[in-house]
């Protein structure tokens, strides 16, 4: 399947237009930019104050899926007992700018994920509550309610994807499945991945083909995300010795079979990493960013393993439909249908956004 092309222009008919303004909230870091017709940013909440303490915000703010309230992660204030200055915790803000702590978070890691109802939220802690980012933490999800009441028993994990077929969990060594009653089965485990023939060093040769991970290969997972529908799962998967190597992994659920490890791009003038990752919210598509200069947005069809769409700029979340998606320039944000067609700017902050429905 070819890529769709896709072009921008300006105005306010369309996707991109004000009617597309008045049917979607926008959030950029800590700022809406669905007031008014011209796509002008109102103020949630000033932040991310982390950066007073030295951190930069762990997490991106995301908004329930019912479109009222908005998850993040910031400093602990005084009101949270036992944590100091630098510890994270989660809050809720509603449409109306009022926060909540959520003290039962405290000392928050880099996990959290909404249940696909909107009406609970997962966080990963240090059980200890001393500092989650840190590589002594002790790290559990802890599951809450939106009164911030913890609603069942915490689970040992890294990082946290909630899903319709439900919670995918991260540890050092596999990526598991838990289901409402706390049946935990193997997806995959860190083993498998390294044992991967596309895993392997590059082979000196041109011509020659990969070989088997060697003896003692060790290796990382992170950054764990999913389809909503739990079909699919995403993950950071680094090799560590004998020699570096990153790759984006797309995983089947079903078996745990690895589709697709895709490394970053490489050569003269391009930079390494995948990023802005994103699943659409209607379809096994994922958005990102890769890192040549000047930077690429794709959007894949993970079961297809295929490229979908490509575009310059930066991947800047998808529609709530997943109709359509958002592309950051430095001009701006411009909105494309998935179909193809010319793009519409519908703010002047170009920078990843993530969108809801308004009512």
């Amino acid at each position: 399947m070819a890529p769709t092309e896709c072009h921008a222009r300006g105005g306010s008919a369309g996707i991109g237009g004000r009617e597309a303004r008045r049917a979607l909230r926008l959030l950029a870091r800590r700022q809406r930019l669905d007031d008014g017709p011209r796509g002008n940013g109102s103020l949630l909440r000033p932040g991310p104050s982390t950066r007073a303490v030295g951190r930069s915000q762990s997490t991106p703010p995301v908004w329930s899926p019912r479109g009222d309230r908005v998850l993040f992660l910031d400093v602990a204030g005084p009101a949270i007992p036992g944590a100091n200055s630098g510890t994270l915790v989660a809050y809720t803000a509603s449409l109306d700018g009022t926060v909540r702590a959520i003290p039962g978070a405290r000392a928050a890691a880099i996990g959290t994920a909404w249940s696909p109802d909107g009406a609970s939220f997962a966080v990963v802690v240090d059980r200890k509550g001393v500092d989650g980012l840190t590589a002594l933490a002790e790290l559990e999800a802890r599951f809450f309610g939106l009164d911030g009441t913890q609603i069942r028993s915490p689970i040992a994990a890294r990082e946290v994807a909630w899903t319709r077929s439900g919670i995918v969990v991260l540890s050092n060594d596999s990526i598991d499945l838990v289901g409402d009653a706390g049946e935990r089965r193997r997806i995959v485990s860190l083993a498998a991945l390294l044992a991967d023939p596309r895993a392997a060093p590059l082979p000196t040769p041109s011509n020659a083909p990969p070989t088997a991970a060697p003896t003692g290969a060790t290796g990382t997972l992170a950054s764990i995300s999913a389809s909503p529908d739990g079909t699919y799962l995403g993950v950071r998967f680094t090799v560590t010795a004998p020699t570096t190597r990153s790759f984006f992994v797309t995983i089947r659920v079903a078996d745990g079979a690895a589709l697709e490890l895709l490394p970053p791009p490489v050569g003269p003038g391009l930079g390494g990493g995948l990023g802005d990752l994103s699943w659409s919210p209607a379809a096994a598509l994922v958005g990102m960013t890769t890192s040549f200069q000047p930077q690429t947005a794709e959007i894949r069809d993970v079961a297809a393993k295929a490229i979908v769409a490509r575009l310059e700029g930066r991947f800047a979340g998808w529609a709530p439909d997943g109709a359509s998606f958002y592309i950051a320039r430095p001009d701006g944000l411009f909105a494309y249908r998935l179909a193809g067609g010319e793009g519409v700017r519908i703010s002047a902050i170009g920078v990843p956004v993530s969108a809801t429905k308004v009512g």
